[in-house]
């Protein structure tokens, strides 16, 4: 894992204590759209495809049963409170 990335990671970790579920790249996508952006936002802003933010989000309600981006935006901050 790059540098960067392994940096992301431990960062997100210290905000979730449930990211060793997830990727670095999954959970950054998560903390984005929790945040108020859009997956096309997303998309332009990492430099990747639209289908690559949407795989991203279908392995991310896969990995933790979600079904909706509600539903994983409230998981996220019901995490934040627990740290």
């Amino acid at each position: 894992m790059n540098q960067t990335l392994q940096r992301l990671k431990e960062q997100l970790h210290k905000e979730d204590i449930r990211c060793d579920r997830l990727s670095a790249r999954e959970l950054y996508v998560v903390k984005l759209l929790a945040r108020g952006f859009v997956p096309k936002e997303i998309a332009d802003f990492l430099c990747l495809s639209d289908q690559t933010i949407q795989t991203h989000v279908k392995n991310v309600y896969e990995k933790l049963d979600i079904h909706k981006q509600t539903e994983l935006v409230s998981w996220y901050f019901r995490q934040q409170t627990k740290w």
